[in-house]
Protein backbone atom coordinates (compact mmCIF):
# COMPACT_ATOMS: atom_id res chain seq x y z
CA UNK A 1 0.00 0.00 0.00
CA UNK A 2 2.98 2.02 0.83
CA UNK A 3 3.96 2.15 -2.95
CA UNK A 4 0.39 2.65 -4.03
CA UNK A 5 0.55 6.32 -1.94
CA UNK A 6 3.81 7.11 -3.26
CA UNK A 7 3.00 6.96 -6.99
CA UNK A 8 -0.44 8.46 -6.40
CA UNK A 9 1.95 11.04 -4.54
CA UNK A 10 3.59 11.67 -7.57
CA UNK A 11 0.47 11.47 -9.67
CA UNK A 12 -1.11 14.53 -7.99
CA UNK A 13 2.47 16.50 -8.27
CA UNK A 14 2.32 15.56 -12.27
CA UNK A 15 -0.96 16.52 -12.79
CA UNK A 16 -0.56 19.95 -10.62
CA UNK A 17 2.44 20.54 -12.84
CA UNK A 18 0.26 20.17 -16.02
CA UNK A 19 -2.35 22.78 -14.69
CA UNK A 20 0.67 25.18 -13.93
CA UNK A 21 2.05 25.21 -17.12
CA UNK A 22 -0.76 27.59 -19.07
CA UNK A 23 -1.27 26.26 -22.59
CA UNK A 24 -1.12 22.30 -21.56
CA UNK A 25 -4.35 21.97 -19.87
CA UNK A 26 -5.44 23.40 -23.97
CA UNK A 27 -3.34 21.17 -25.65
CA UNK A 28 -5.35 18.44 -23.18
CA UNK A 29 -8.48 19.30 -24.56
CA UNK A 30 -9.21 20.99 -20.87
CA UNK A 31 -11.23 24.24 -21.34
CA UNK A 32 -9.20 26.48 -18.91
CA UNK A 33 -11.08 29.40 -17.00
CA UNK A 34 -10.68 32.61 -18.04
CA UNK A 35 -8.60 33.83 -15.43
CA UNK A 36 -5.60 32.19 -14.50
CA UNK A 37 -5.67 32.34 -11.13
CA UNK A 38 -8.65 30.01 -11.32
CA UNK A 39 -6.48 27.29 -12.84
CA UNK A 40 -3.16 28.05 -10.73
CA UNK A 41 -5.08 27.42 -7.26
CA UNK A 42 -5.99 23.94 -8.25
CA UNK A 43 -2.92 23.23 -9.50
CA UNK A 44 -0.90 24.62 -6.55
CA UNK A 45 -3.31 22.59 -4.26
CA UNK A 46 -2.16 19.35 -6.24
CA UNK A 47 1.33 19.78 -5.86
CA UNK A 48 1.00 20.36 -2.39
CA UNK A 49 -1.09 17.19 -1.88
CA UNK A 50 0.66 14.95 -3.82
CA UNK A 51 3.91 16.06 -1.93
CA UNK A 52 2.32 15.55 1.32
CA UNK A 53 1.26 11.78 0.02
CA UNK A 54 4.91 10.98 -0.69
CA UNK A 55 5.81 12.13 2.87
CA UNK A 56 3.14 9.73 4.30
CA UNK A 57 3.83 6.94 1.90
CA UNK A 58 7.42 6.97 3.94
CA UNK A 59 5.49 6.12 7.65
CA UNK A 60 1.45 4.86 6.61
CA UNK A 61 1.02 3.02 9.58
CA UNK A 62 1.57 6.86 11.66
CA UNK A 63 0.52 8.84 8.71
CA UNK A 64 -2.92 6.83 7.62
CA UNK A 65 -5.45 9.55 8.94
CA UNK A 66 -4.01 12.01 6.91
CA UNK A 67 -4.39 9.56 3.73
CA UNK A 68 -7.78 8.55 4.39
CA UNK A 69 -8.33 12.05 4.23
CA UNK A 70 -6.75 12.87 0.84
CA UNK A 71 -8.96 9.80 -0.05
CA UNK A 72 -12.06 11.68 0.83
CA UNK A 73 -11.03 14.73 -1.08
CA UNK A 74 -10.09 12.55 -4.11
CA UNK A 75 -13.97 10.88 -3.96
CA UNK A 76 -15.01 15.02 -3.94
CA UNK A 77 -13.10 16.10 -6.35
CA UNK A 78 -13.25 12.66 -8.56
CA UNK A 79 -17.05 13.79 -8.56
CA UNK A 80 -17.01 17.03 -9.50
CA UNK A 81 -14.48 16.09 -12.69
CA UNK A 82 -16.82 13.55 -13.77
CA UNK A 83 -19.51 15.80 -13.76
CA UNK A 84 -18.36 18.73 -15.47
CA UNK A 85 -16.33 16.63 -17.71
CA UNK A 86 -19.12 14.44 -19.15
CA UNK A 87 -21.64 16.41 -18.72
CA UNK A 88 -20.27 20.25 -18.53
CA UNK A 89 -18.24 21.92 -20.30
CA UNK A 90 -14.10 21.83 -18.98
CA UNK A 91 -13.34 18.72 -21.21
CA UNK A 92 -13.63 14.85 -21.56
CA UNK A 93 -10.05 14.35 -20.18
CA UNK A 94 -11.46 15.89 -17.00
CA UNK A 95 -14.00 13.06 -16.78
CA UNK A 96 -11.25 10.59 -16.83
CA UNK A 97 -9.14 12.29 -14.15
CA UNK A 98 -12.30 12.32 -12.29
CA UNK A 99 -12.71 8.52 -12.92
CA UNK A 100 -9.21 7.71 -12.06
CA UNK A 101 -9.75 9.89 -8.57
CA UNK A 102 -12.57 8.22 -7.59
CA UNK A 103 -10.83 4.83 -7.73
CA UNK A 104 -8.08 6.37 -6.05
CA UNK A 105 -10.04 7.35 -3.28
CA UNK A 106 -11.96 4.15 -3.05
CA UNK A 107 -8.50 2.28 -2.81
CA UNK A 108 -7.71 4.80 -0.14
CA UNK A 109 -10.49 3.89 1.82
CA UNK A 110 -10.48 0.25 2.02
CA UNK A 111 -6.97 -0.82 1.48
CA UNK A 112 -5.44 1.05 4.26
CA UNK A 113 -7.57 0.35 6.62
CA UNK A 114 -7.01 -3.81 5.09
CA UNK A 115 -3.07 -3.03 4.88
CA UNK A 116 -2.95 -1.57 8.51
CA UNK A 117 -5.71 -4.55 10.21
CA UNK A 118 -7.97 -2.32 11.68
CA UNK A 119 -11.21 -0.82 10.86
CA UNK A 120 -11.85 2.53 8.33
CA UNK A 121 -13.56 4.63 11.64
CA UNK A 122 -10.63 3.43 14.01
CA UNK A 123 -7.82 4.58 11.56
CA UNK A 124 -9.74 7.31 10.48
CA UNK A 125 -9.63 8.67 14.36
CA UNK A 126 -6.28 8.00 14.49
CA UNK A 127 -6.64 4.93 16.38
CA UNK A 128 -9.18 6.77 19.14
Amino acid sequence: MQRFVFFTGIYNVLLGTVFFIPFLPDLLGINAPPSLFWLLLPSLLAIGLGAMLIYCSRDLSNRAPVVLAEGILHLAVGVLFIFYGFFGDIGLIAGVIGLVDVVVGIIYLVGIPRALGQPLMVVLHDGV
